[in-house]
């Protein structure tokens, strides 16, 4: 109910406003000619993409996609419009009464930038100390570690070719809803302010961490080669040499950087073994070895 109502407030009129999984109504509405209608105007071939990975050349693929391209035709469907311009007289305060509810499901944001906007890496590194790195976060360390308020907080940026909200989410206790959103909005309003060497190290550091490519030996089954993302980590060094990170953090109050969530594998970072490597270590033979050695 509540991600329902922040889209229609970001997005008014727009169908970025719509839940994509539809709602009762509209999908016992479908019908087999709605499918088939859909089918005939939007998969064109004008408007796919084909990405292929492997051993292979652009004249292979090409000559294995040939007899494809030869029926299937057609110009791509017209794009729907822009989402419209964010005013600020949309900001404000929007309840949703859910009456006898023991939490209130918060969401604090606005349509902020587009995936390519390159203001978008910055932005993500900036927001680790503020509330995309899990504990780390200045956000976590209040609302749950101090005050008892929630469970969990985070905020992000989320952007695709059009611009995407800055989020701030969580739940608290009800009877603290206006307490919690004072102290979000306390830490927004100076955050970057104080921030120093030490945050700039942690921040480094997770993202190092987060980035690092996995031994094959320890990867999971039926991933042979995989490697983790490397794009923030390869961003480090520039943002290092120009000094934008720095600036970046102290002039910004809205940043993200989405924490990768913990797994189960074992890893090993820059040399170094993770300070879980050993237990994981001895689980996995203990799986490994079958049922009986648990």
């Amino acid at each position: 109910m509540a991600d329902d109502a922040f889209q229609r407030l970001l997005y008014p009129g727009h169908r970025l406003a719509e839940n994509p999984l539809g709602h009762a109504e509209s999908i016992q509405a479908i019908g087999l000619a709605d499918l088939q209608r859909y089918h005939a105007t939007a998969l064109k071939p004008l408007a796919a993409a084909l990405h292929v990975t492997g051993a292979v050349s652009r004249r292979q693929v090409a000559a294995a996609v040939d007899r494809l391209a030869k029926f299937w035709k057609g110009q791509a469907p017209a794009l729907p419009p822009p989402p419209p311009n964010w005013s600020p007289a949309h900001a404000g305060l929007y309840f949703a009464d859910v009456p006898g509810a023991s939490q209130s499901v918060l969401r604090i944001g606005y349509p902020a930038l587009a995936l390519a906007d390159r203001a978008f890496y910055p932005a993500t590194v900036m927001n680790f100390r503020l509330g995309g790195g899990g504990f780390a976060s200045q956000l976590t360390q209040v609302l749950r570690e101090s005050r008892g308020y929630s469970y969990e907080i985070e905020s992000s940026f989320s952007g695709t070719e059009i611009a995407g909200p800055f989020r701030i989410q969580t739940l608290v206790r009800a009877n603290v809803t206006l307490e919690a959103l004072c102290d979000i909005k306390s830490m927004v309003d100076g955050y970057g302010a104080d921030f120093n060497e030490a945050d700039l190290e942690e921040t480094q550091g997770f993202l190092q961490r987060a980035n690092a490519p996995e031994p094959s030996c320890f990867l999971s089954a039926g991933a042979p080669g995989e490697r983790a993302q490397s794009g923030a980590l390869g961003g480090m060094g520039q943002l290092d040499a120009d000094g934008s990170a720095m600036a970046a953090i102290a002039s910004t109050s809205t940043l993200y950087f989405g924490s990768a969530s913990p797994t189960t594998r074992m890893r090993v970072i820059g040399g170094r073994r993770s300070p879980n490597i050993a237990r994981n270590a001895r689980l996995w033979r203990a799986r490994s070895a079958g049922p009986s050695a648990y």
